[in-house]
């Protein structure tokens, strides 16, 4: 029996179409075991359950994904448009990092950071990011309607001081649970409320402010700047934070 397709707005365009299956991260950024996927829906069964927030994901009810990570989110346009520009700058990053925690096992499992050294193309990386954060939010771009404009033009950067959030960028233990969380809004210190989106894929995990914080993890918001497939070096102390619970990984700063 032919399996019926399936229709929904793309979650980078916006267009009502038939959708694609979208890997996030991409398929090669070994993305492609068997997977858990814990939704709010399952998150919100277990509080009423319980009565209480759950701290860890014991207990919550999942879906299994065969394929890896993803789902049918993406029109066929869009997603043949992101795995062709900005896939490949995420994937060699992704396996560089890999490479270099295989090499540093031990190092990796007892520090706080890492140092990491490599060239990447900032603008192709940061749009796959932005792209894997329309999937996991895809009202995301109803918020921050430059997103999907800095994807679906390749050659669109914005300067760091007229982007309306902060892109921040960690590392995380690699036995961290994999997903989304949020988006949430966070009471600052002054009095603001500043929305948090936050994707968690071992060996990364990204955030997306409202605004700037004092925080411990790397802010890459200015790859954003960079030309489409200009080369830089990327050389920094990368945190590592452990993802094991359903509460957004604590990357602030403690006084």
């Amino acid at each position: 029996m032919k399996k019926q397709p399936k229709l929904g707005n793309c979650a980078i365009c916006g267009r009502y179409c038939e959708l694609t299956f979208e890997h996030f991260p991409p398929k090669a950024a070994f993305n492609d075991k068997p997977t858990r996927i814990y939704s709010m829906d399952n998150i919100l069964e277990k509080m009423q359950d319980s009565k209480k927030i759950p701290s860890s994901f014991e207990g919550v009810h999942y879906s299994n994904k065969q394929k890896g990570h993803g789902d049918f989110l993406l029109c066929s346009r869009c997603n043949n448009m992101t795995g062709h520009l900005y896939a490949p700058a995420y994937i060699e990053l992704n396996n560089a990092m890999l490479g270099l925690i295989a090499n540093n096992y031990e190092e990796y499992t007892l520090a706080d950071k890492l140092v990491f050294k490599a060239k990447i193309k900032p603008l192709n990386f940061s749009k796959q990011v932005l792209s894997m954060f329309c999937c996991s939010y895809p009202n995301i771009k109803e918020q921050y309607p430059i997103i999907p404009e800095l994807i679906m033009s390749k050659n669109k950067a914005i300067n760091i001081e007229d982007c309306p959030f902060r892109l921040l960028m960690y590392l995380l233990t690699l036995d961290s649970i994999p997903g989304s969380t949020g988006p949430i809004s966070l009471l600052m210190k002054d009095g603001r409320l500043d929305a948090k989106f936050e994707i968690d894929f071992p060996p990364f995990g990204f955030q997306l402010y409202d605004s700037g914080t004092n925080n411990n993890a790397i802010d890459v918001t200015n790859f954003l700047s960079y030309k489409y497939d200009e080369t830089a070096e990327l050389a920094a102390q990368i945190p590592i934070f452990k993802k094991n619970t359903i509460f957004p990984v604590s990357t602030l700063k403690t006084p």
